[in-house]
């Protein structure tokens, strides 16, 4: 956060560390909602309740984006076979092929992703390669 911080010459960014319930819990709401390889990481309890923050943080006219790693054999095997010629030299002594191989093993696919979303709430997009977007607009109040 300090390199991101320092980086912002006009100041227009407010930087901050907090969970999504304490946003909640403060009122916040954004115009943009953003997370990135999150949702594999999360229980089904867990993901339910990010979700559900992230709604209510959206502010009206906005939009909240969870974007993550879509489950296919076709993704495992391209990963794989992609990093493991490289997996003695630069990625030696690395987490990146082993924690890579294991998220795509625990991510979603489509269909489960839309089981586990509110569907009057969010909806799932397709990526490429191999991504999912899961995505929610705030209404216009």
């Amino acid at each position: 956060m300090r390199w991101a911080s320092d980086a912002d010459d006009d100041g227009l960014v407010r930087w901050r560390r907090a969970s999504s319930a304490q946003l909640v819990s403060e009122g916040e709401q954004f115009d943009v909602v953003l997370s990135n390889h999150v949702l594999h990481h999360l229980t089904s309890a867990q993901l339910a309740g990010l979700l559900d923050d992230s709604a209510r943080l959206t502010a009206p006219g906005g939009i909240a984006v969870h974007s993550d790693i879509a489950r296919s054999r076709t993704a495992y095997a391209l990963f794989d076979a992609l990093t493991r010629p490289i997996a003695g030299t630069l990625l030696k002594n690395s987490f990146i092929r082993e924690d890579g191989l294991i998220s795509i093993r625990r991510s979603y696919t489509a269909a489960e992703l839309a089981a586990e979303a509110p569907p009057s709430q969010w909806r799932v997009q397709r990526g490429f390669p191999s991504r999912l977007l899961l995505v929610h607009e705030g209404h216009v109040i």
